[in-house]
This record gives structure tokens, sequence and C-alpha cells, in this order.
């Protein structure tokens, strides 16, 4: 798979943001190449957080049921859960719980973490859009200061 940690991707745009003004025909061309690289990166996070939604809507329906008392012992021991020792009659009662469920949390801090992944890398690949104005202007500049 390609999913790489938010720290090395920008460890990697670091590197791949800078333009050698003095190879920009070069630069032009590996265009192509980084909007790729970057737009893989930003589709297999985009199926990560997609799965992620719906492993926390499966886990938070199983998590509901659990508080609810709802689950039969052989759900119960499938998953590994100890019985919940107690009854909640009030929807507000199961809400607060799933608000603080550790397994839920788990499942929205992957979540968070790679749509933080995925806002990363729709910036580097709009930056990259920007990148064939950003060179023509710099050979531009570069015929002007030389007199042409």
């Amino acid at each position: 798979m390609y999913l790489y940690d938010l720290e090395k991707i920008i460890e990697m745009w670091t590197a791949d943001a800078s333009i050698d003004e003095t190879n920009l025909g070069h630069e032009s061309v590996i265009i192509p190449k980084l909007h790729a690289k970057y737009i893989k990166i930003l589709s297999m996070n985009n199926l990560k957080v997609k799965r992620l939604e719906t492993e926390y809507s499966k886990m938070r329906a199983m998590r509901s049921k659990y508080y609810d008392g709802k689950l039969s012992e052989d759900e119960l021991k499938t998953l590994n859960w100890e019985p919940y020792q107690y009854k909640h009659k009030l929807n507000s009662q199961i809400e607060e719980l799933l608000q603080g469920d550790s397994f839920l949390i788990d499942i929205l801090t992957k979540k968070m973490y790679h749509q933080e992944i995925k806002d990363v890398c729709e910036r580097i690949v709009k930056e990259l859009s920007n990148r064939t104005w950003q060179i023509k202007n710099a050979l531009e500049w570069n015929r002007y200061t030389n007199g042409g």
C-alpha cells in the first residue's frame, strides 16, 4: 500500500517543493511525476478515511447495542468483550457513553490522522497545479533580467 505517515509526506514535499532555477526545463518535465506521486498518496488516504468511516459506523452500532445490553453472550464472546453491567434506559445516557468510548475514539483518531494527510496532499496537488505558472514566470524573469 502507499500509506506514508504525515511526517514522511511533509519531508518528501519539503524536498520536492524546491525548484532548481538553473534547470527550469527539467523542473517543468517532472511536474506530472510529482503530481502522480501525491495524487496516489491522496487517493489511498481518501480510501482509508472512507473505510474508517464505515468501521466507525459499524462499531458505533455494536457499542450502542453493547451499552443497551442487547448483545448476546455469543456476540460478546466473539468480540472478546465483558458483559456491560449497567442498564441505561435513556438514549442520552447511551450517547454519553458512546462519546467517551475508547473503541470509537480510537477509530476517530485514525480517521482524523488520515484526513489530515488527505488535506495536506490536496494542498500539495494544488501547489503543483500552480508550478507551471511559477516556472513560466521564472523563465520570463530570466529573459527580462538577461535583456531578452
